[in-house]
């Protein structure tokens, strides 16, 4: 099978969309259904490139594990999540 023709080289759009050459970095799953949206979806790599950092390879091992996390959708849902943290930028 041949290549598409590219439209923006710069960027690997072609024709038929991107071309994945390789490998994946964020994988996510999502069912639409009569409640709304209910989804899965977890990185392939880490949040951190420094390896003193805790984040270093946190999302590579729950990868590696095939644990999925959930993608919330609903006010409430992100409301009630224990790891939420809100950050106020002000300023311009």
């Amino acid at each position: 099978m041949s290549r598409p023709t590219p439209i923006d080289g710069t960027a690997g759009l072609t024709e038929r969309g991107y071309v994945i050459n390789y490998g994946s970095s964020f994988v996510m799953a999502v069912e639409l259904g009569p409640d709304g949206p209910r989804g899965e979806a977890f990185l392939t790599y880490s949040q951190s490139e420094d390896p003193r950092s805790p984040h270093f390879r946190d999302q590579t091992e729950l990868f590696s594990r095939k644990q999925w996390r959930p993608l919330l959708f609903r006010e409430a849902d992100i409301a009630a999540d224990p790891n939420l943290h809100e950050t106020v930028v002000e300023g311009g």
